[in-house]
């Protein structure tokens, strides 16, 4: 708006205000700088895109008397916008895995950053929780590409660049729980981060048969920490002992107890049980003997 001093204590805020975004809007020119290697568009990516940045868009506050207008942030936290997975995956009806590449891909292009924290809560600490960081010059350059950039196509990352990125704290740093309002998001940072944890341990405990409450334990029991549940599955998958209680044991598991198996001794083949005989020179001539003996007709005398 010409002539309005978008102005907010938040500098991402600031410059994106700048850009002059109105309404919930995808600008067609992302069709065109946000697809993949073969020219076809990541919808997922766009759309997730689109809504980070309606997040990161200033929000206008008009004075009902002075009618004077002022602009603040939505979200609620001082510097990044939270967000979780299953808040994607529920919003966009995707898997955490269709969720997790297309951030992957919009970070590969150098438009987002992830941030991963650990956050107190009510119920203690909570690690990995996503904060997403909005790179405004990227944003700007993905907008309005130069006339010779409108062409170009943006690749994907392979699947293995996808998934060997390890998503962890940065550092041991604890913030402090927020909660957003409806003008803001409404779930709480502990439920929200729970829930997202929940989800992608359901997928990880399928094969066993785990009730979601069972699992729901398993979770809790690890801090909700989703690193914990993956070694106690490979544990589990490892472990040779005929197991009565699979709930209890991957709690034992997640909290870092290890029971120590009984070493269960390599199969023998009793056909061939028997050692090796080893015969010099004298012990051969001596069985020759000994057959030629044998082998002598009797005498006709």
């Amino acid at each position: 708006m010409p002539g309005i001093c978008m102005k907010t204590e938040n500098d991402i805020v600031n410059k994106v205000g700048k850009m002059r975004f109105s309404g919930n809007v995808i600008p067609e020119v992302w069709y065109k700088t946000i697809v993949s290697s073969n020219g076809r568009v990541n919808l997922l990516a766009i759309n997730i895109l689109a809504d980070i940045v309606y997040w990161y868009r200033p929000m206008e506050i008009r004075d009902e008397m002075t009618g004077d207008v002022t602009w603040k942030k939505k979200f609620a936290d001082d510097d990044y916008l939270q967000r979780n997975y299953s808040k994607i995956c529920e919003k966009y009806n995707v898997s955490t895995k269709q969720a997790r590449e297309a951030l992957i891909v919009l970070e590969t292009l150098g438009v987002v950053k992830r941030h991963f924290r650990t956050i107190e809560t009510e119920m203690g600490k909570c690690p990995n929780v996503m904060y997403i960081e909005l790179i405004p010059d990227v944003l700007y350059k993905l907008t309005y590409p130069e006339p010779a950039d409108e062409s170009e196509k943006t690749s994907f990352p392979s699947d293995k660049e996808v998934f060997t990125k390890k998503e962890i704290c940065p550092s041991p740093e604890v913030r402090t729980n927020t909660k957003n309002t409806t003008e803001t998001t409404t779930k709480t940072t502990t439920t929200a981060h729970a829930r997202d944890v929940v989800d992608q341990a359901m997928e990880i405990f399928a094969p066993i048969g785990l009730s979601k409450k069972e699992i729901c334990a398993i979770v809790k029991a690890s801090g909700y920490d989703i690193d914990r549940c993956i070694k106690a599955k490979a544990e589990y998958d490892a472990y040779r002992t005929p197991v009565g209680n699979a709930t209890g044991l991957l709690i034992s598991f997640v909290r870092g107890n290890y029971p120590k198996q009984p070493r269960i001794p390599p199969a023998m083949n009793p056909f061939n049980n028997f050692s090796m005989q080893i015969y010099t020179p004298e012990m051969i001539d001596a069985l020759e003997e000994e057959l030629l003996s044998i082998n002598k007709c009797p005498s006709l005398d």
